[in-house]
Protein backbone atom coordinates (compact mmCIF):
# COMPACT_ATOMS: atom_id res chain seq x y z
CA UNK A 1 0.00 0.00 0.00
CA UNK A 2 1.25 3.34 -1.00
CA UNK A 3 0.44 6.43 1.22
CA UNK A 4 0.07 9.43 -0.87
CA UNK A 5 -0.30 13.27 0.51
CA UNK A 6 0.23 12.00 4.51
CA UNK A 7 1.06 15.68 6.18
CA UNK A 8 2.70 15.20 9.58
CA UNK A 9 2.66 18.25 12.24
CA UNK A 10 5.23 17.46 15.03
CA UNK A 11 7.15 19.66 17.17
CA UNK A 12 11.07 18.43 17.73
CA UNK A 13 12.52 18.47 20.70
CA UNK A 14 16.38 19.73 20.12
CA UNK A 15 18.68 17.49 19.45
CA UNK A 16 20.71 16.04 22.70
CA UNK A 17 23.52 16.20 21.10
CA UNK A 18 23.39 20.50 20.89
CA UNK A 19 22.24 21.70 23.98
CA UNK A 20 23.61 25.22 25.57
CA UNK A 21 26.59 26.18 24.85
CA UNK A 22 27.84 23.55 22.18
CA UNK A 23 24.90 24.93 20.24
CA UNK A 24 25.44 28.84 20.16
CA UNK A 25 29.53 28.32 20.55
CA UNK A 26 28.74 26.31 17.19
CA UNK A 27 26.38 29.54 15.56
CA UNK A 28 28.65 31.88 17.34
CA UNK A 29 31.85 30.38 15.61
CA UNK A 30 30.07 31.01 11.79
CA UNK A 31 31.49 34.59 10.13
CA UNK A 32 27.90 35.86 8.50
CA UNK A 33 29.16 39.26 6.92
CA UNK A 34 29.64 36.42 4.27
CA UNK A 35 27.51 34.50 1.62
CA UNK A 36 28.77 31.69 2.50
CA UNK A 37 28.15 32.37 6.11
CA UNK A 38 24.93 33.21 6.12
CA UNK A 39 24.19 30.02 4.17
CA UNK A 40 25.73 27.63 6.64
CA UNK A 41 24.73 29.68 9.57
CA UNK A 42 20.79 29.11 8.66
CA UNK A 43 22.03 25.43 7.39
CA UNK A 44 23.40 24.85 10.99
CA UNK A 45 20.83 26.37 12.81
CA UNK A 46 18.35 24.38 11.09
CA UNK A 47 20.20 21.78 11.98
CA UNK A 48 20.84 22.42 15.55
CA UNK A 49 17.50 23.41 16.62
CA UNK A 50 15.26 21.33 14.54
CA UNK A 51 17.14 17.91 13.96
CA UNK A 52 17.44 17.56 9.92
CA UNK A 53 20.18 16.03 8.65
CA UNK A 54 22.03 17.29 5.60
CA UNK A 55 20.14 15.28 3.32
CA UNK A 56 16.88 17.11 4.69
CA UNK A 57 19.01 20.40 4.48
CA UNK A 58 20.03 20.25 1.06
CA UNK A 59 16.59 18.85 -0.46
CA UNK A 60 14.85 22.21 1.12
CA UNK A 61 13.03 24.23 -1.44
CA UNK A 62 12.23 28.08 -0.98
CA UNK A 63 8.75 27.31 -1.38
CA UNK A 64 9.25 24.84 1.18
CA UNK A 65 9.88 28.16 3.94
CA UNK A 66 5.90 29.60 4.99
CA UNK A 67 6.87 32.58 6.75
CA UNK A 68 3.14 34.12 7.31
CA UNK A 69 2.39 30.60 8.83
CA UNK A 70 6.39 30.01 10.44
CA UNK A 71 6.43 26.84 8.99
CA UNK A 72 8.91 24.58 7.44
CA UNK A 73 7.66 21.63 4.60
CA UNK A 74 10.17 18.83 5.47
CA UNK A 75 9.79 16.40 2.54
CA UNK A 76 10.42 12.61 3.48
CA UNK A 77 10.26 10.52 0.64
CA UNK A 78 10.78 7.28 2.06
CA UNK A 79 7.42 7.72 4.08
CA UNK A 80 5.69 9.86 0.78
CA UNK A 81 4.88 12.22 3.25
CA UNK A 82 5.84 16.25 4.52
CA UNK A 83 6.87 16.72 7.93
CA UNK A 84 5.56 20.54 8.78
CA UNK A 85 7.76 22.11 11.39
CA UNK A 86 6.32 25.39 13.62
CA UNK A 87 9.02 27.45 13.39
CA UNK A 88 10.09 30.60 15.89
CA UNK A 89 10.12 33.96 15.30
CA UNK A 90 14.15 33.84 15.57
CA UNK A 91 14.34 31.39 12.82
CA UNK A 92 11.57 32.90 10.46
CA UNK A 93 14.59 36.37 10.49
CA UNK A 94 17.68 33.70 9.70
CA UNK A 95 15.78 32.28 7.51
CA UNK A 96 14.61 35.87 5.98
CA UNK A 97 18.11 37.20 6.12
CA UNK A 98 19.20 34.54 4.55
CA UNK A 99 16.71 35.05 1.32
CA UNK A 100 17.53 39.09 0.99
CA UNK A 101 21.61 38.59 1.42
CA UNK A 102 22.87 34.84 1.25
CA UNK A 103 21.15 33.39 -0.85
CA UNK A 104 22.43 34.02 -4.75
CA UNK A 105 19.86 35.63 -6.95
CA UNK A 106 18.93 32.92 -9.22
CA UNK A 107 15.85 30.70 -10.62
CA UNK A 108 16.98 27.54 -9.00
CA UNK A 109 14.13 26.07 -6.57
CA UNK A 110 16.78 24.90 -4.14
CA UNK A 111 16.63 27.05 -0.79
CA UNK A 112 20.26 26.48 -0.36
CA UNK A 113 22.99 26.78 -3.32
CA UNK A 114 26.44 26.96 -3.91
CA UNK A 115 28.40 30.90 -3.18
CA UNK A 116 30.45 30.12 -6.41
CA UNK A 117 29.62 30.22 -10.24
CA UNK A 118 28.57 27.75 -11.19
CA UNK A 119 25.33 28.33 -9.05
CA UNK A 120 24.18 24.39 -7.76
CA UNK A 121 21.89 23.17 -5.17
CA UNK A 122 24.20 22.18 -1.97
CA UNK A 123 24.80 18.38 -1.57
CA UNK A 124 24.53 16.34 1.62
CA UNK A 125 28.26 16.53 1.44
CA UNK A 126 29.04 19.74 0.98
CA UNK A 127 26.28 20.30 3.80
CA UNK A 128 28.03 17.60 5.98
CA UNK A 129 31.40 19.20 5.24
CA UNK A 130 30.62 22.88 6.56
CA UNK A 131 28.81 21.22 9.77
CA UNK A 132 31.92 19.30 10.22
CA UNK A 133 34.27 22.40 9.77
CA UNK A 134 32.42 24.57 12.27
CA UNK A 135 31.97 21.93 14.47
CA UNK A 136 35.80 21.29 14.50
CA UNK A 137 36.23 24.54 15.10
CA UNK A 138 34.85 25.06 17.68
CA UNK A 139 35.66 21.47 19.43
CA UNK A 140 32.14 20.29 19.89
CA UNK A 141 31.70 17.14 18.23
Amino acid sequence: MRLIGLTATVTRSRPALFRGSSRSGLLASIDRSTRMGCRDYTMLHLMTHYGLRPGDVCALKVADFDRRARLLMVGLPKVHSTLTLPLSRPTVRILDRYLRCGRPRSERTELFLSVAAPLSPMTRGGVSEAFAATSSAVDCR
